[in-house]
Formats: C-alpha cells, structure tokens, sequence
C-alpha cells in the first residue's frame, strides 16, 4: 500500500486518536473541564458534556501488555478488558477525574469492582 501525505489538518486528529492524554484533553483541563473516562460506545455522552465535562471513550489504546491485569482477570476475559485494567494499574489514565460504569459486560464491569480497590482512583 502507498504512504499517503496527510493534511496538516489531520495531525491533531491523529495525535488524539492514537494517544491516551493528547493535547485536546490537556487543553480542556487547563481550561477547568473535567474528563470523564466510559467504557461503553452507548454511554449517553450528553449526560456527560452537560455536566461540563469532556467524554474520554477508555479503549486500552496503546497498551503493550497485560501482565498486571492477569492477576485480576483469566485468559477468559477479553483483550479490551485486560489491556484497558493493566494501563489502570499502571497510571497510564490517571488525567481521568472520572469514570462511567454500568452492566453491560460482566468482564468490563469487574474493571470497576477491581478500579475501586486501587488507591486514588477516579471511579
């Protein structure tokens, strides 16, 4: 496949989509807005942006591992699951003021359970 020149335009775009804490999200916390992590593509994020706060959709982006989370979650869980908890024990989401949980998946409402017992947590 051919290497194509992205517009200009499409650098900050690509930059958040690829990176955890980008310079979009750091821009609205010095600006005072809270950031709010959610697992589930149907969170209602007008809940969210009404309370002045940025949604952040947790996707376990650029995770390398999952040797933390093997600890809390077997092979069973699914790699979303686990990639996404060992960047939580890892500090890798500590710009999260927040975080939206429900019951969707049982393995991705464990994250939750286990979030909880982790020191300083946003949850």
């Amino acid at each position: 496949m051919q290497n194509v020149d992205r517009p200009k335009a499409l650098k900050p775009l690509m930059e958040a989509a690829t990176a955890l804490n980008n310079p979009i999200l750091q821009k609205a916390k010095e600006n005072g807005k809270k950031v709010v992590g959610f697992l589930y593509q149907e969170t209602p994020l007008e809940i969210i942006t009404a309370a002045g706060a940025v949604p952040y959709f947790i996707r376990g982006t650029g995770s390398d591992g999952t040797e933390y989370a093997d600890a809390f979650f077997r092979n069973l869980a699914c790699n979303y699951v686990r990639h996404t908890y060992n960047q939580i024990l890892n500090d890798k989401l500590d710009f999260l003021d927040g975080a939206v949980f429900y019951n969707s998946c049982d393995h991705a409402r464990r994250i939750y359970d286990n979030w909880m017992t982790v020191p300083g947590n946003p949850v």
